[in-house]
């Protein structure tokens, strides 16, 4: 599933038109992104559990 396909199923679901889905959908991307970058965890029952994991960083080969 992309995400026009995803504001589709949350517009019918939802019965709200797909624009107001969209803005909906952008409203918890920003959340949850914001929240990552705050350093907090974002932990939805039933759903998924959003975190940051930091790595070392990797050098390339030419």
């Amino acid at each position: 599933m992309n995400k026009s396909e995803l504001i589709s199923n949350l517009a019918s679901l939802s019965g709200v038109t797909q624009a107001d889905a969209a803005r909906v959908l952008e409203a918890f991307i920003t959340t949850v992104g914001d929240r990552l970058k705050a350093g907090d965890n974002v932990a939805l029952v039933g759903f998924g559990t959003f975190q940051v994991n930091k790595k070392p960083a990797r050098t390339g080969q030419f």
